[in-house]
């Protein structure tokens, strides 16, 4: 398992983000039974984000998805402690947003699973759909234990097993203008 966080990461971050302020468009999709603020990117925008994976990780990449997410004080507000094994092998997570005040540490978090540790294969269906439903809005169940601090243009890149969660679980802003946005990539490598 691995987790990388690279600060700065796109030469390209400025026409990027101007593309998300003009031109992305969120809508909430509905997966299982929790509904995704997010927008579609074109494949331009993805390309422009590869390479910075590939070469931290020094190997060509699969995307298998990938999407734009926003989450305000109105939309994707739960708490939703999961992992994303069932996506891909790892995943990014690229940050268009700084802190909302300096009251509190912003990001994704990683967790451990009163049962589970820090981590969840995906070869066990049932159980993980499990976890989605029952245990993945318990705080008590979990104990956070590592955090990627929220950054503009700051990457992360972990294993797509590892629990994890925005941090803390409340959402700021009223839309892309001033809401929490993150590009997710779910890939294989090889």
């Amino acid at each position: 398992m691995l987790k990388f966080i690279i600060d700065d990461a796109s030469k390209d971050y400025s026409d990027l983000e101007q593309w998300v302020q003009d031109k992305a468009t969120f809508n909430v999709e509905v997966l299982g039974d929790y509904g995704f603020n997010i927008a579609r990117v074109p494949s331009s925008f993805t390309d422009l984000v590869i390479p910075i994976v590939e070469n931290k990780l020094e190997s060509k990449i699969d995307v298998k998805y990938d999407f734009l997410r926003l989450y305000t004080k109105y939309k994707d507000t739960g708490i939703r402690i999961h992992t994303d094994a069932m996506m891909a092998d790892y995943a990014w997570v690229l940050y268009f947003s700084d802190p909302p005040d300096n009251e509190e540490d912003y990001g994704t978090s990683f967790f451990s699973h009163y049962i589970h540790g820090k981590s969840f294969p995906p070869d066990n269906i049932d159980e993980n759909n499990r976890l989605l439903t029952e245990d993945s809005h318990e705080p008590l169940k979990w104990k956070m234990y590592d955090m990627c601090k929220l950054k503009k243009n700051r990457m992360l890149i972990f294993s797509a097993e590892f629990f994890h969660s925005r941090y803390p679980f409340k959402s700021w802003g009223n839309d892309k203008t001033d809401g929490r946005i993150v590009f997710v990539g779910f890939f294989n490598c090889g």
